[in-house]
């Protein structure tokens, strides 16, 4: 199980990278056993992904996720950054 975080301010990688947890705000909880799942059923393929069975959103309107935002594994406590090629772990 996973949350997925969004930056407040989304730069998709062209501006600084945003502080952990001050510049994210929560907008999913993902069903799946992997980070990479959490990613891809947090993105518009086909459809909204608010629509998928797995996801419980948070808020109203919802983006892809992308480079700058976050997920949490909820098994172990580490989060990670999307960055342009994979995640970096952060501290939380």
């Amino acid at each position: 199980m996973f949350e997925v975080y969004h930056a407040k301010n989304p730069t998709f990688g062209f501006g600084p990278e945003p502080k952990w947890p001050d510049d994210f705000t929560l907008v999913a909880k993902v069903a799946c056993d992997e980070r990479d799942e959490a990613f891809m059923l947090t993105n518009n393929i086909g459809q909204s992904w608010d629509k998928n069975l797995k996801v419980t959103a948070f808020g109203g309107q919802h983006r892809s996720t992308s480079i700058w935002d976050a997920v949490k594994n909820l098994s172990t406590g580490k989060v990670y950054l999307c960055i342009c090629m994979g995640w970096k772990e952060i501290k939380a």
